[in-house]
């Protein structure tokens, strides 16, 4: 059976060049990023900020997926590792520093350039991570941000409802769901949040916005009825978010979904790269995160990445 685990290519600019962050493991004598295996129920992406802060004591965000690392342990058993890439500021770099403390895990971090890290780093399949951040810092989209499409929890059905649909709540599962919500949002702290404002999306969203302290804003242009109505200002709110630059995440309904990608996919310098018809399929509770690159020199955007994901479903 395969070991699943996830980690983070932690990196920052020092004289003018990107660093990367490497862990020395004294047990096994090895330089390495820091990674660790998930737990029962623990969506990959959670698995990577835990192990970091276990490992390290950075507190990250998640940026831009860098892809998987597969190899054999000595039993012969294979292993998966996820990589994402985490941007960190010299304040952040120089606390941590000053705040370790070897632990069973990790006896030295090490900030290296990159040519540093090839030579040093302990495991040829170690490169390829490292090499698509190269590429992504070279292009100029490393330190890109998520656009979250978060679909409402499982609500009753409008049949058994009965009553005004801005009011239909969640079912116990949809409730479920919006606790799950809580963790599973947490790798990409999303700076803005805004919710359609009928009830079902409202208390999807809510138990991250509490758990978090983040302020959570309503919109009315993101229910079902003013999508339908009036399409364009919806896709201009969405727009307007997307282009202020920081991590945002809108709650919302099944059918806005097609106006949220049009939207999006609008902005973008690859829209190919968009996988609409999986975006729009996401069932109750689930989301996208949309890894955007900031606007270039004519107001479009890249798109680094998307992943779609079910916190129950894992």
């Amino acid at each position: 059976m395969t070991v699943y685990a996830a980690g983070a290519l932690c990196w920052r600019m020092f004289l003018d060049e990107p660093h990367v962050l490497v862990v020395y493991r004294k047990r096994h004598k090895d330089l390495s990023f820091p990674k660790g295996k998930v737990e029962p129920g623990e969506l990959l992406p959670v698995t990577a900020i835990r192990e970091v802060h276990e490992e390290t004591g950075l507190s990250i965000t998640l940026g831009a997926k860098l892809g998987v690392v597969d190899y054999p342990l000595p039993n012969g058993t294979p292993k998966e590792v996820h990589y994402w890439e985490s941007f960190v500021t010299e304040s952040e770099a120089t606390h941590t520093a000053a705040a370790f403390t070897p632990n069973d895990e990790v006896s030295e971090l090490h900030w290296l350039s990159f040519a540093e890290a090839r030579r040093k780093l302990s495991y040829a399949f170690d490169i390829a991570p490292l090499d698509e951040l190269e590429w992504l810092i070279s292009a100029d989209i490393a330190g890109s941000y998520p656009i979250i499409l978060l679909r409402h929890g499982k609500a009753l059905s409008r049949s058994s409802w009965g009553r005004s649909e801005a009011t239909r709540p969640l079912t116990s599962k949809g409730t479920t769901q919006a606790k799950s919500l809580a963790k599973a949002l947490r790798p990409w702290h999303p700076a803005t949040l805004m919710s359609s404002t009928w009830e079902r999306c409202l208390r999807t969203i809510s138990p991250y916005a509490s758990a978090t302290g983040t302020a959570l804003a309503t919109r009315e242009k993101l229910t079902e009825r003013a999508a339908n109505s009036h399409p364009e200002k919806t896709r201009a709110l969405v727009q307007h978010h997307v282009n202020k630059g920081k991590s945002v995440l809108f709650c919302t309904h099944r059918p806005v979904f097609p106006v949220l990608t049009d939207a999006i996919a609008e902005l973008l310098v690859n829209p190919e790269a968009l996988d609409r018809e999986a975006i729009t399929g996401l069932d109750t509770g689930a989301f996208a995160i949309l890894t955007v690159s900031r606007q270039d020199e004519h107001g479009q955007h890249t798109l680094v990445g998307h992943e779609l994901f079910d916190p129950l479903d894992v």
